[in-house]
């Protein structure tokens, strides 16, 4: 487990070392989950967004595209 001391400044912030944010995918608007733990544990986790899930359900569908369902859908709904 790789360990990264922060410093927290006046206002209480910290910021996030780039190494940290690549690891994690973490992007500029991004958001982290902060959970607390026993004592004085935390975890901070990045907060999935839906690219994150995007090709994790394959066959959800039916097997189909999602994308190229809902433009089909979305096309024949313009007829």
């Amino acid at each position: 487990m790789t360990e990264i001391t922060l410093t927290v400044s006046s206002k209480g912030q910290i910021t996030l070392p780039k190494a940290a944010r690549q690891k994690l995918g973490i992007k500029p608007g991004g958001q982290v989950s902060l959970k607390f733990g026993n004592r004085s544990k935390l975890t901070l986790e990045k907060t999935p967004t839906i690219e994150d899930y995007y090709g994790k359900f394959p066959n959800l569908w039916g097997g189909r595209d999602p994308v190229r369902m809902i433009r089909e859908l979305r096309d024949n709904d313009r007829l």
